[in-house]
């Protein structure tokens, strides 16, 4: 065929060529114009939008019901994002709980997690769900031309993170922040090898986006594309100058259209949509959303100003793309406008449409128009992608939803040839039976975007014959999110609200399909094998402890043998269904008959009909087996060894590439089938390790019992059940399944059901370091914003950033900081004054539980609750939550107790000291550096801050101290003389003898009473007694506790502050075994625990004494601490036989390099951090190499000091 033109063109005249010539050059012009207006289908959809939308189908109902998802500022941002301005708005569209992320499911550590923008880490949720959402298993995709696009314009994370802040700077600082990494992390994480872009046209930006998505999937750059949009607010300074812009409404609202249209009302969110070629959709059985028939994009150019509409260019790019969709104006029914409610912006646009499509067009038939901002805000960088997501809604729901707050019309809007629905109303197709509908977006940048919708293509619905069974799976990567995983479905099963067209329902095969076909499958697995759907709603409705699901991470690679059985007095029996609902089995029994003569083909044929027949010739029964074998290699399942007995011997030939199909079916000899499972077959599959056996026919009587044995037939079942129950056993032990294969024959759609259920943790984000926007006093950082709460105690809640409170940032115990117990007494202070304009003069029944440790770069969390019990007293808590909590972590009691607003008669009557006198009976004097190394001694590092003891005088249990005035700055700053009542509790360490290093941790104090401070007469002094009855000072074993009192003192001996009875607990080694328990339960975050954390190292001497595997356990654990601790993950997360590509990215790999050669005084290639080597590899490695014989480890943390840094966090000293 390929010679027959070349010959036909001789006999043709140069003339006939040329013309040939040219046809064939217009041909594929032809087709190269097609490419160029191909539609584009919408095959998926994933979002985050204001008023609690998480979902397409949560936003249709907000749509739907005409809500309005505008308000306040959330509490959780109040203090990040409120200003006084009077043009600062204080409504906007917000997002909930934007701080949360799920690191561990898209393999980011916490330690990246923390210095990623939000919009990168949510940017990855929603393209996650798109793709779900479409029915495409994420895990397809990998390797494949897929293109990101994505539409963001602003960082505001920078701001709010870094900006003014030198040493929050990580090393993944670059990464987590640039806005081209946010399009190429989605295209990391997924592996998609297609474009992958960032575009910044302001408001136009996602819509762009769409817009290049679909030019580069007709140019065949990318089969398939995300196309995105998203943007949150993070600091303030976008609304600041937008609202001196005057772009701003006074109300937060978006009133587009009205005539009190003042401006627009900011929102954030995000907005994701899985693309195809419609031919491409439509081949892979996609289910089709909407089709974008067209777009086009341009600019203002020189209009009467930067960021004025033009009108003249709105026309331009409507009518470009309508050209490039090849639809009439008239046609187009509907409108999503730009339409974010200036004054000046909203005529401008409503005329250029009227323009555009009201030409020819009779006013008894207007065009609807409306806008999304009305609901949810003007979402900037993601406007275009939420207002295209609205019309896709609005097409498959047939309904045009409710416009919101239009009062009255602009006068200066024409409405002749428009619509504005304010109530829901039925979108009716047009005279050819399509709806039709136009997208805007217009950047104040002058970039203008216009897209052309078409309601997907009806779909006749013809699925295949319904196998007697289905199988689902279901699977996470934790146990707790497959548990949510199951709870969802049943929830889907039980109750559709609202209900959906049958279409997008679906039945229990199309459920099934897409749970198994249409989602990445992971460790933690669930499976079942159904016939109804009634059946499958009562599974997953059972209680969860008699839920079996399995744990598939730690179960070793299962390997599989395929076992050829021998067909002696056995009849295959073949339902119809499966040759006609499994393509590959089809195929191999096709070919298998084509080998045949023709009176074997037509009976093999007719077996796999449903005929019963007897005493079937051998040929027959091996082209069932070759069938088996084709359909297990189809599903992904490949053999590590294949046997087989009597005619099986040949079939396993077959198998392992020894006899070709042709070969297999000649000279077959009648002898050579032989009863049972031979010998020969058991010690091939025990020599191969098997652990599943999988019959290409039925179960052999004799199998032996320490192997899993499944079948492909069992007489009394249906084939697809057999086949089933053995895949689910498969999947349950771990292995992969091609489910898309299996899936293949039904032909079924994929529907919308419930997405990955994400297990997020908190990563707070941190209000920039500013002198704009801190509070006017630093007491005010302490004690933040009241909360509104109908209850009678009244609650302040702070963010405690650690670059705000030096005096914290300088009290470290192993190098952390701990929040001083001064702090939380300010925190009462502020609050008093606060609420009731009076000072505290008494703190009483102190209880200190847990401390407050921070981590560098994280904030806290902290409310005070007071209640009062009189006008004069008030009982109090503080409690805070740590970085990274999830909505289930406990609120982590700090310090209780009660105030009260007046002194008690006994301070008045207390006695001034005699300073002279206490110098000479306290005979040892100790200058500040002896003092501080003393407290250094005791687990405490004392920064300058706090270092204002300039001279010390004591003797066992007993001490003065005299504060050094020209260090004490902080006393205009706080409510509280907070420097000079820390070194009152500093002064406990030169009580103890100073050849004793124990250390003691506060357990409560009795009562605290201050004085108003006479800043003409300041503290000067402060003495400290213990007041416990001590023997023998050396011998402090028996003294479980020590009971103090402490004054402060001004220059004339008088006293200021009195501390009664300061209960202090010697620490106990023993205590250290508590830490993982502090962690547990909150006290210590998890990333702060780890930070803190002391990393044991080989004792050499030990070390050489241990065999080879308890040297090799050794490292192991060395390597688990170290790669933990870069992590920020627990230990307990790694077992060592996870692969250190799958943790380490190339900037850990360096630094865990860098770490292992400065330890172990070696040098190794960056390749044995970056492969497929696991954690327990590597230690071999280290091993084989003898690189131990050359350790040089410092021995950073003695063993005592390994047992101290657990309970540390818990000093106050």
């Amino acid at each position: 065929m390929t010679d027959f033109p070349q010959k036909s063109t001789q006999s043709l005249s140069p003339l006939q060529r040329a013309a040939l010539t040219l046809q064939e050059m217009r041909t594929r012009i032809d087709s190269l114009e097609r490419s160029k207006t191909e539609p584009i289908a919408i095959v998926g959809m994933g979002c985050r939008f204001p008023g609690g939308v998480t979902d397409p189908e949560s936003f249709w109902e907000l749509l739907h019901q005409g809500k309005n998802a505008v308000g306040e500022i959330p509490e959780r941002r109040r203090e990040l994002l409120d200003r006084s301005e009077p043009s600062y708005p204080k409504r906007g569209g917000f997002l909930d709980r934007i701080d949360e992320f799920d690191p561990e499911f898209f393999g980011i550590s916490p330690r990246e997690a923390a210095t990623m923008d939000p919009q990168q880490r949510l940017l990855l949720e929603v393209s996650w769900e798109a793709l779900e959402n479409a029915g495409i298993a994420p895990s397809r995709l990998m390797g494949s031309q897929t293109g990101v696009f994505l539409g963001i314009s602003l960082n505001e994370f920078l701001k709010s993170s870094l900006f003014g802040d030198d040493t929050a700077i990580d090393i993944y600082s670059a990464t987590g922040n640039a806005l081209s990494i946010a399009a190429g992390r989605i295209a990391h994480w997924l592996g998609f090898q297609g474009p992958a872009l960032a575009v910044d046209t302001a408001c136009s930006s996602s819509l762009v986006a769409v817009h290049l998505a679909c030019q580069s999937l007709r140019l065949g750059e990318c089969r398939m594309a995300i196309s995105a949009g998203i943007y949150l607010i993070l600091a303030p300074q976008t609304t600041l100058a937008m609202a001196k812009l005057n772009a701003l409404s006074a109300d937060g609202y978006c009133k587009t259209f009205d005539a009190s249209a003042d401006g627009y009302g900011r929102g954030e969110g995000c907005g994701a949509i899985a693309l195809k070629r419609l031919s491409d959709a439509q081949a892979d059985g996609d289910r089709i959303l909407a089709v974008i028939r067209g777009s086009a994009v341009n600019h203002d150019g020189r209009s009467s100003g930067l960021t004025v509409p033009n009108g003249t260019a709105q026309q331009a790019v409507i009518r470009s793309a309508l050209q490039n969709a090849r639809v009439h104006p008239q046609n187009i029914q509907y409108v999503e406008t730009h339409g974010t409610g200036t004054p000046l912006g909203d005529p401008i646009e409503v005329r250029s449409l009227s323009t555009v499509l009201g030409e020819n067009r009779s006013t008894s038939q207007p065009f609807a128009i409306g806008s999304v901002k009305t609901n949810i805000g003007h979402l900037e960088a993601a406007a275009g992608i939420a207002g295209l997501m609205k019309v896709v809604l609005a097409m498959q729901q047939g309904e045009i939803p409710p416009h919101l707050h239009l009062q009255q019309l602009n006068d200066r809007i024409d409405r002749s040839h428009i619509t504005i629905p304010t109530e829901r109303t039925p979108w009716q197709v047009n005279s050819d039976g399509t709806r039709l509908a136009g997208i805007s977006a217009f950047g104040f940048s002058g970039t203008n975007a216009h897209a052309i919708l078409e309601a997907a293509p009806e779909r006749s619905i013809s699925p295949k014959s319904t196998r007697s069974h289905q199988i689902l799976c279901l699977s996470a990567k934790s146990e707790r999110a497959l548990q949510q995983r199951i709870e969802a479905l049943a929830g889907y099963l039980r109750d559709r609200h609202p209900p959906l067209p049958p279409l997008l329902r679906g039945d229990l095969a199309d459920i099934c399909v897409t749970e198994n076909a249409g989602r990445s499958h992971f460790s933690h697995r669930f499976a079942v094998l159904v016939s109804t759907r009634s059946q499958l709603q009562a599974m997953l409705d059972a209680p969860q402890e008699s839920i079996a699901t399995s744990d598939t991470a730690s179960t070793p690679q299962q390997k599989i043998a395929f076992y050829c059985p021998s067909t002696v007095d056995r009849t295959p029996t073949i339902d119809p269904l499966l040759y006609d609902s499994a393509p590959e089995f089809k195929r191999a029994i096709d070919a298998c008959a084509n080998c045949l003569d023709a009176e074997n083909a037509a009976l093999l044929l007719s077996v796999c009909q449903g005929e019963k027949r007897e005493n079937l010739p051998v040929s027959i029964e091996m082209a069932c087996q070759v069938a088996f074998v084709q359909l297990w290699r189809s599903w992904g399942i490949e053999p590590t060894v294949t046997v087989g007995d009597g005619i099986g011997e040949r079939v396993a030939a077959w198998v392992s590439g020894n006899l070709s199909l042709q070969d297999l079916f000649a000279q077959i000899s009648a002898d050579c089938d032989k009863p049972g499972l031979s010998e020969s077959s058991i010690a091939s599959l025990r020599e191969a390790g098997c652990d599943v056996a999988i019959a290409m026919g039925t179960l052999e009587s004799s199998a032996t019992s320490n192997l899993v044995w499944l079948p492909s037939i069992d007489p009394r079942r249906s084939n697809w059940e057999v086949l089933l129950e053995s895949l689910r056993q498969l999947y349950l032990r771990g292995v992969d399944i091609c489910w898309h294969a299996v899936e293949a024959g039904q032909q079924r759609i994929s529907i919308a059901l419930p997405t990955y259920p994400f297990q997020r943790q908190s990563y707070d984000i941190a209000i920039p370091n500013s002198s704009q926007n801190a509070p006017s006093q630093p007491s005010e950082t302490l004690l933040g914003h009241r909360l509104a709460s109908p209850l009678s105690a009244i609650q302040f809640e702070a963010n405690w950033h650690l670059d705000r409170l030096p005096l914290v940032r300088d009290h470290r115990l192993q190098g952390q900081p701990i929040a001083n117990l001064v702090m939380y007494l300010e925190m009462l202070q502020a609050g008093a004054i606060a609420t009731w304009n009076r000072p505290i003069r008494q703190w009483n029944g102190l209880r200190v539980p847990h401390p407050l440790a921070f981590s560098s770069d994280l904030c806290h969390r902290v409310q005070l609750i007071l209640t009062p019990q009189t006008t004069d007293r008030s009982e109090f808590q503080i409690f805070s939550q740590p970085p990274h909590a999830s909505e289930s972590t406990s609120w982590v009691p700090h310090i209780t107790g009660d105030v009260q607003f007046a002194l008690s008669p006994e301070f008045s009557q207390a006695s001034s000291l005699e300073i002279d006198s206490l110098k000479r009976e306290l005979t040892d004097c100790w200058d500040a550096e002896t003092f501080y190394r003393q407290v250094r001694s005791h687990g405490a590092d004392l920064g300058p801050s706090c270092q204002v003891l300039e001279t010390v005088w004591r003797k066992d249990g007993e001490a003065l101290g005299q504060l050094a005035l020209s260090k004490l700055t902080m006393s205009s700053d706080y409510h509280l003389p907070l420097q000079e009542l820390d070194a009152c509790f500093q002064l406990f360490a030169a009580c103890i003898p100073p050849d004793l290093t124990d250390t003691y941790i506060i357990l409560s104090l009795q009562q605290l009473e201050l004085d108003e401070i006479d800043r003409e007469n300041p503290p000067k002094w402060v003495y400290a007694k213990i007041q416990t009855p001590v023997t023998d000072w050396h011998d402090l074993d028996r003294v479980a506790t020590l009971s103090a009192d402490i004054v402060l003192l001004n220059d004339r001996g008088q006293c200021v502050m009195k501390a009664t009875q300061l209960q202090l607990r010697r620490w106990d080694s023993t205590a250290a075994r508590s830490r993982s328990k502090l962690a547990s339960k909150g006290t210590l975050s998890t990333s702060e625990t780890i930070e803190s954390r002391s990393i044991d190292v080989p004792n050499l001497s030990k070390f050489a004494e241990g065999s080879e595997s308890e040297q090799l356990e050794i490292v192991q654990r060395y390597l688990i601490a170290t790669l933990a601790k870069l992590l920020r993950l627990p230990e307990d997360k790694l077992k060592g036989q996870e692969h250190l590509a799958e943790m380490v990215d190339s900037l850990i790999a360096f630094e865990l390099q860098g770490k292992i050669e400065t330890d172990f005084q070696v040098r190794l290639p960056i390749e044995n951090f970056l492969g497929r080597s696991t954690i327990a590899q590597l230690a071999s490695t280290l091993l084989e190499q003898r690189v131990l014989t050359s350790l040089v480890l410092q021995n950073q943390f003695s063993s005592q000091s390994s047992e101290t840094s657990g309970e540390m966090e818990s000093l106050i000293l």
